[in-house]
């Protein structure tokens, strides 16, 4: 249980959400990393990256290493994350409302030409006027999930559209 003496009503909901998603670690000290990198990105304003979500949390000394293994090592299981929110949000909808989620995608760099899954795309990282392409693997960064009550909404600027 997380204990804290919080009177907010949004931090007390969100050790709750927290303390749902535990199941899904299989040892205690990848949970409470979990749970430090999710107060790191509420508190980072910069870059939302593992870096600066431990910077935000001033871990500025010491071996990161054990919470970029958090990611790379199986340390949870992603099928119980995700169905623990999905769960978590259906509480909050009506039965007789949709469940609409939205979804975002993003090209990964990849340099095999044999894995499965790649292809050549445009590089968002040339200028407009000089397009480039890149060979990349494109995922989808969420998944439909079963029952009727889900309707899933594409984004706004599909992801090989995007322009920086």
């Amino acid at each position: 249980m997380i204990n804290h003496t919080t009177q907010s009503g949004s931090v007390h909901h969100l050790f709750a959400i927290l303390e749902a998603h535990r199941p899904a670690f299989k040892q205690e000290r990848p949970f409470w990393r979990a749970v430090g990198l999710v107060l790191g990105e509420v508190f980072s304003f910069g870059r939302h990256t593992v870096t600066q979500e431990l910077l935000s949390l001033g871990l500025t000394d010491g071996d990161w290493s054990a919470w970029y293994r958090l990611f790379s090592r199986g340390r949870f299981d992603e099928e119980k994350l995700c169905d623990c929110l999905l769960q978590e949000t259906l509480e909050h909808v009506a039965e007789n409302e949709p469940y609409c989620a939205a979804i975002d995608g993003t090209a990964i760099h990849r340099s095999s030409l044999k894995m499965p899954g790649t292809s050549w795309l445009n590089d968002t990282h040339f200028s407009a006027f000089c397009p480039g392409i890149h060979r990349a693997q494109h995922q989808l960064l969420a998944e439909k999930a079963a029952g009727s009550r889900v309707a899933l909404v594409p984004p706004a600027v599909p992801a090989g559209e995007y322009r920086y």
